[in-house]
């Protein structure tokens, strides 16, 4: 399952999350892949006043192996949610419609 994980912390704990993150990322457990991780330059909605915030894209075959990372960085010092991402086919529709808008 796809997942997007906002991940949003005091700019103070950077150092602390970003630790957290990689000690992780060494070695993660077995059915989690990152496939892209994005860092706001807010402010925006899903961004509390005077926080860090990034986002990440994931692969995960298990809550458990979400959970793994989830743990790991709120013990750095960071407020975690995560979104379940829906997978949608493109149809021909779509690829007109933006061929038409990119014109």
């Amino acid at each position: 399952m796809k997942t997007i994980v906002f991940t949003q912390f005091e700019p103070s704990r950077t150092a602390d999350v970003a630790q957290a993150s990689d000690r992780f990322w060494t070695s993660p457990p077995p059915g989690i892949k990152r496939l892209g991780v994005y860092t706001l330059a807010g402010p925006l909605p899903v961004q509390l006043p005077g926080q860090a915030c990034t986002v990440s894209i994931l692969e995960a075959e298990s809550e458990q192996a979400l959970l793994g990372l989830v743990y790991n960085v709120a013990l750095g010092g960071a407020s975690v949610a995560s979104i379940a991402a829906m997978e949608l086919p493109v149809g021909p529709e779509l690829v007109k419609t933006e061929e038409e808008l990119r014109c």
